[in-house]
C-alpha cells in the first residue's frame, strides 16, 4: 500500500515490551519513505509510551483552546505520540493559556488530547518562550535546544519528515 511503512522488524525485545507500529506516511516519496522508516528503526530504544527520559527527542506542541487549527491537528499529535514513543521521541502538549493545571487537564481531556500535556514548571526546565502563533510545535534535541519551530497546524507526515530531515536515529 503506498504511504504506508510497516515498522514491525522491530529486535524481539522491543515486541515484547512495546506494541507493534504502524506509521501513515501520506504525500511522502517512496525513498523518503525508505530512508524515514530506515532513521526510525535504527533510533529504536527500550522506551514504551509514556515514557520520557532525558535522551528523548521532544514534539512539543503549544496549544489553545479557542485555535481552531490547533483542534485539527490534535489527533495528528495524539496517533505520533503512540506511534514515535518507541523510538525514543515524545510528543508533549503546552497550554499557550496558561490556565491553573487541573483546568488545563479538563480542557485537554474535553479537546480528546491524549498525548501528555506538560506543567508550566517543565516549560521552564526546556526554556521554551511562548509562541507568538499558534499553533506553533518545536522538535528539541535531547539536550533541549530547539531544532526546528513549525508554525500552523501540521499533520503527521510533515512532523515525521522533519524528524528524518533532522537525523534522528543516524
Amino acid at each position: 500500500m503506498p504511504g504506508v511503512v510497516s515498522l514491525k522488524r522491530i529486535p524481539d525485545s522491543l515486541h515484547r515490551q512495546c506494541k507493534d507500529v504502524l506509521i501513515e506516511i501520506s504525500g511522502v516519496s517512496a525513498m523518503k519513505t525508505v530512508v524515514l522508516a530506515m532513521a526510525l528503526l535504527v533510533s529504536a530504544g527500550s522506551l514504551c509510551a509514556g515514557e520520557l527520559s532525558e535522551d528523548s527527542w521532544k514534539v512539543v506542541n503549544y496549544w489553545s483552546r479557542t485555535c481552531a487549527p490547533c483542534r485539527v491537528e490534535i489527533p495528528e499529535l495524539n496517533f505520533l505520540s503512540e506511534a514515535l514513543a518507541p523510538f525514543n521521541v515524545a510528543v508533549v502538549g503546552v497550554n499557550f493559556d496558561e490556565d491553573d493545571r487541573e483546568t488545563t487537564l479538563k480542557i485537554a481531556e474535553d479537546m480528546g488530547i491524549t498525548f501528555p500535556t506538560l506543567t508550566m514548571a517543565t516549560v521552564e526546565t526546556l526554556n521554551l518562550t511562548a509562541p507568538a502563533v499558534l499553533p506553533t510545535t518545536y522538535i528539541l534535541a535531547p539536550d533541549n535546544t530547539v531544532r526546528a519551530k513549525l508554525i500552523g497546524a501540521q499533520d503527521r507526515a510533515m512532523i515525521l519528515a522533519k524528524l528524518a530531515e533532522l537525523g534522528i536515529g543516524k
